[in-house]
């Protein structure tokens, strides 16, 4: 668990490492701006941060709203004052926005909401979407708390409001956060679901950068076609569409 800013860029790098094992130290204080042994020394205590540097890295490291004032309040306990309760709730939205969407099941819970018959019951989400019944029960206490659902007297529940999309209300350390969140979900579903029931494909060419702006507008047009074809007639089951277009090779000129 972290308690210091230490321990938040020391648990930042092992993230790194787990998902990259060639990632270094040296190669983390290169995304921070810092040189390895400053980072180092910060990581063990030897340094200090200045609030400078202490702004610099959380504009380049992607945390949530929670960890963000833990980095500050242990960095610099001596001027931060005890937050009053309006204070409180707010950072307690701040999280739940951010948690909302970096973490997939909260966008699956809201689709579950259009299928007859749902339960407002940890127990019936966590059996249809494989999560845990704790991960549920937060899921739906933070959507009722983000006025994203509401239970109906049946005990069923219903999509009030539309999901936070622009920029102002979603972090940007999020939107990341939850995009790995569904590719490895996708990745698991690879190996669990069938093949009539699921569709992977992918492929790789040479293109002219002058119409990458052309290919993100034709990607986003057919997710809305597909979206309105889909969601016609009685709806029994929550899928995901997923679809990444990036660069596998550097640009050169």
């Amino acid at each position: 668990m972290n308690h210091t800013y230490r321990d938040i860029l020391s648990s930042e790098l092992l993230t790194r490492k787990q998902s990259n094992p060639r990632f270094s130290l040296r190669a983390f204080a290169k995304q921070l701006d810092l040189s390895a042994s400053h980072l180092s020394s910060l990581i063990i205590g030897k340094r200090n941060l200045t609030p400078q540097q202490a702004h610099k890295l959380l504009n380049k490291l992607e945390l949530s709203p929670a960890d963000k004032s833990l980095f500050l309040s242990s960095a610099f306990p001596h001027i931060l004052e005890t937050p009053t309760a309006q204070e409180r709730q707010t950072q307690l939205i701040a999280d739940d926005k951010f948690t909302f969407l970096a973490d997939w099941y909260h966008f699956a819970i809201l689709s579950l909401g259009d299928i007859s018959l749902n339960k407002a019951t940890p127990a019936w989400v966590s059996e249809r979407l494989g999560i845990s019944e704790l991960q549920a029960r937060d899921a739906l206490n933070r959507l009722q708390r983000l006025d994203l659902i509401s239970i109906k007297s049946d005990g069923s529940f219903k999509q009030t409001g539309n999901p936070l999309t622009t920029t102002d209300d979603i972090p940007s350390g999020a939107i990341k956060a939850y995009h790995r969140s569904v590719i490895d979900l996708a990745k698991t579903k690879l190996d669990t679901v069938p093949v009539e029931e699921r569709e992977y494909g992918a492929i790789t060419l040479a293109i002219n950068p002058a119409k990458i702006g052309k290919a993100k507008k034709m990607i986003r047009d057919f997710q809305n076609q597909l979206c309105e074809e889909l969601e016609v007639g009685k709806k029994k089951s929550v899928y995901t569409l997923s679809v990444q277009f990036f660069p596998v090779s550097e640009t050169k000129e």
